[in-house]
Order: structure tokens, then C-alpha cells, then sequence
């Protein structure tokens, strides 16, 4: 059983990890959704794995049930699974890493396809991507980084300074780009970001998290915020594109990070 928090992009990295470990054991994945409905320092968030063509059942625990399984914690693997589990497993945190999944890349990529066919504004934005030489995803993350204070503390945001280096390290690389940028503050990216004229704004309004998602994966090239959102959308893309990253993943200076970020991918 996979234990699930968080957005849509940390439900991901949950089932992912539940995926795995369900291979390991050649079992079945259960999906905890209770911990979502949980109010805490964190913003509320609802179930949107459904969105995708995954392979779970779901049930909501109670405390009393927890007894009867065998937990494992984030921090209890190092980076590979116990070879011995016996019993019913389940794993609570965020495994905000490809360590433990990247084995069954090819079985998340099925997974993590559509449930439902995109709407017709969002199939016409993959047609032009699909058309275009050097497409590239560009994501701001804002919200609850920005709302929250405790969020605005420990994650932070991205500077408009990245995401123009970034632009300009592609540009060295690859020349002329199409710009596809995603943000749920698309108003602030408008007004503030100060991005080249000529790109094209995915509004959210017109989209869903998971048809974002998918959109941002079609593209060649990737410039990612802090958020696990954009991890998402870079990861399953392909493989001969470039993905820049944040250097400072989080804010808070105290929090693990350096195995969130693939050495593959370049931080600036």
C-alpha cells in the first residue's frame, strides 16, 4: 500500500514508488488516499491519479487497520528495497527520487498515459509541439510556494534569472526555441516573468494538471521549476532532450536534496 499526500506531481512520485515495490513482490498495489482529506501544515489536495491509466485499487484506512501492516518510511531506504518483506507492506513518505522506480520506467510511461483523450485545445497545443525543432516546456510554480508562509519558507520560488539563463543555455545549444510555458499563476507570468514575446502560454484554466503534465512531456527540452509537477512532465519525456533544473531545490537549507534532481539533468 502506497501512502499518498500532496499535488498531483506527489502522488505521482507515490504510486511510482508503490509500482516498484508491488513488482518486487510481485503483489498489488493498494492506494491510500485518507492522509489527502488530513488537515495539516500542508494544502489540501485531492485524489488525481485518475487522470492516468494506472494500475491500483484504492481504500481509505482508518488508524486501527495501519496495526496490521508493515511500514516502511522514506528514510528506512537508502536507495534500494529490503530484499526480505514479509506480510502486507506499506511505504508513507514522498520518494521524490527515480531511485526507486526507474526500473519500471517503460511500465510507468504506460501508466501515466491519458485516462481520457486531452480536450480540443489542449490536442491542438500537442499538435504544434509535436511540429516543432526545439520545443521546450517552461514551468512556474507559484501558488502555495507564494500563499503559504510555511510552503513560501521551506520551498520558495524560482528567480525570473534562472529561467532566462536557462532559456539562454538552450539557445547556445540548439538556437532558435518554442517556448511553451506552464504556471498556475499565469497572470504573474504575464506581468512579471518579463519572457520573450513569441511564446506560447498554456492556460491552466483551459488544461488540467494531468493534461499539463502530458503536454510538457511531448516537448524536446525542459526548464523545470522546484516543484514535482515539472519533474513529472521532464521525466517522461524523452530521453535525448536536455532538462535544466534549479540548483536550490528547496528553500529550507536543512532539507535533503540531493538525490531529488537526476545527475543526468544540468542545475543552474
Amino acid at each position: 500500500m502506497s501512502s499518498l499526500i500532496g499535488g498531483l506531481g506527489n502522488q505521482m512520485f507515490q504510486y511510482a514508488a508503490g509500482r516498484a515495490l508491488a513488482a518486487r513482490l510481485h503483489g498489488d498495489l493498494v492506494l491510500d488516499t485518507a492522509p489527502l482529506h488530513v488537515k495539516a501544515d500542508h494544502t489540501p489536495r485531492a485524489y488525481g491519479l485518475d487522470a492516468f491509466k494506472i494500475r491500483a485499487t484504492l481504500d481509505d484506512l482508518n488508524p486501527d487497520e495501519w496495526s496490521k501492516l508493515t511500514v516502511l518510511e522514506e528514510g528506512e531506504v537508502p536507495g534500494e528495497w529490503p530484499r526480505k518483506i514479509k506480510g502486507n507492506v506499506s511505504i508513507s513518505g514522498h520518494w521524490q527520487s527515480e531511485r526507486f522506480f526507474s526500473s519500471i520506467r517503460p511500465q510507468l510511461l504506460k501508466d501515466f498515459a491519458l485516462s481520457a483523450q486531452p480536450n480540443a485545445h489542449v490536442a491542438s497545443i500537442a499538435e504544434r509541439i509535436r511540429g516543432a525543432s526545439n520545443s521546450v516546456s517552461v514551468h512556474f510554480r507559484r501558488g502555495d510556494y507564494v500563499s503559504l508562509p510555511s510552503a513560501a519558507k521551506f520551498h520558495g520560488t524560482c528567480s525570473n534569472s534562472y529561467y532566462h539563463a536557462g532559456i539562454e543555455h538552450l539557445r547556445q545549444m540548439f538556437g532558435e526555441l518554442d517556448l511553451y510555458v506552464f504556471s498556475d499563476d499565469p497572470q504573474w507570468v504575464k506581468q512579471e516573468a518579463n519572457l520573450p514575446s513569441n511564446i506560447t502560454l498554456v492556460e491552466c484554466e483551459n488544461s488540467s494538471p494531468a493534461q499539463d503534465i502530458w503536454l510538457m512531456s511531448l516537448c524536446r527540452h525542459h526548464i523545470i521549476a522546484n516543484s514535482s509537477f515539472s519533474w513529472w512532465g521532464a521525466w517522461l519525456g524523452a530521453s535525448d532532450g536536455v532538462t535544466i533544473a534549479p540548483q536550490c531545490w528547496f528553500l529550507d537549507p536543512a532539507a535533503a536534496q540531493s538525490h531529488i534532481v537526476p545527475s543526468r539533468w544540468v542545475r543552474l
